[in-house]
């Protein structure tokens, strides 16, 4: 087989690809991008390295895959089929994207996460543990998709969207679907609608964010004034999320939530504009850690 491309030397343990032959869109003689060894990038099929992109340590890159502009692919990650990664685009660890999936932007896939099918991945979004995208669903803005997740069929992940447990297949913010989402940040489901979040406040109290807000010690709590923009997770309204979530304050409020109450669903936390406080259930210790 002869070569499509050899390596020139440009640092340690670094070169710089030079195409050998004409194939797909390169031409004989085009300067490619990055790579440290051989095995980083097949010398079959249309596969490669363009611009300033780089493909390093055990990562291999085959196929007709593509990797451009500023792009890593490092790790033991595996690019393959017709994907394209672009932009700033991060992939390491033993992630893989394949099929005619794309990761571009500024995204990070990485430890053992899976993009396929004509998935997209892109803007500021994660992909990591095992989690999986697929199909013809996109992952953007800062979402992320971790754990075991699957983001598949025309989900939308996107703007501030925590996706862990379960499988997510639509837009829950064009649907307010908050039972699906609720499912996929806590993998708990609402029973009658209603579900138990949680709330870290002062000895008094108070909000740790908005010292002069208070809550009460049982009862219900309602803000007539608060943003209605799905879009904002950090906004004006009532925030709850599970018990380990961050966040400063001496005791763990306990409160049940009509999904109907629901804002949004942001930035690992639900924003809502009613709750029914049940009391304190559990304080912290000084390192922020719960004392049940």
């Amino acid at each position: 087989m002869k070569k499509k491309y050899k390596m020139e030397k440009k640092g340690d343990n670094l070169f710089r690809v030079v195409a050998l032959k004409d194939f797909g869109d390169v031409k004989k003689g085009d300067i490619g991008g990055f790579i440290e060894t051989e095995e980083n990038l097949s010398q079959e099929g249309l596969c490669w390295v363009y611009d300033n992109a780089l493909i390093c340590e055990g990562a291999r890159v085959s196929d007709n895959a593509r990797v451009l502009s500023w792009a890593c692919v490092k790790g033991s990650s595996r690019i393959s089929g017709d994907a394209t990664i672009s932009g700033e685009a991060y992939i390491s660890g033993n992630s893989i994207v394949e099929e005619c999936a794309v990761v571009v932007g500024y995204s990070n896939v990485k430890d053992h996460a899976r993009i396929s099918g004509n998935a997209i991945v892109k803007d500021n979004a994660m992909v990591l543990g095992t989690a999986r995208v697929s199909g013809n669903a996109k992952v953007k803005g800062r979402a992320r998709v971790e754990g075991n997740a699957l983001v598949t069929g025309n989900a939308v992940a996107h703007y501030t969207q925590v996706v862990r447990y379960g499988k997510l297949t639509e837009d829950i913010y064009k649907n307010k679907n908050w039972k699906q989402g609720i499912y996929n940040l806590y993998g708990l489901v609402p029973i009658k609608n209603r579900i138990i979040l949680y709330k870290k406040v002062n000895n008094d109290l108070s909000s740790s964010w908005a010292t002069t807000f208070k809550y009460p010690e049982k009862g219900v709590i309602e803000v007539k004034e608060y943003n209605k923009d799905i879009t904002a997770g950090c906004a004006s309204g009532l925030h709850f999320a599970d018990p380990e979530y961050y966040g400063s304050g001496t005791l763990l409020l306990a409160a049940e939530i009509d999904l109907d109450d629901i804002i949004t669903i942001q930035s690992g936390k639900v924003r809502v504009k009613k709750a029914c406080i049940l009391g304190v259930v559990a304080k912290t210790d000084e390192n922020g850690d719960l004392i049940l």
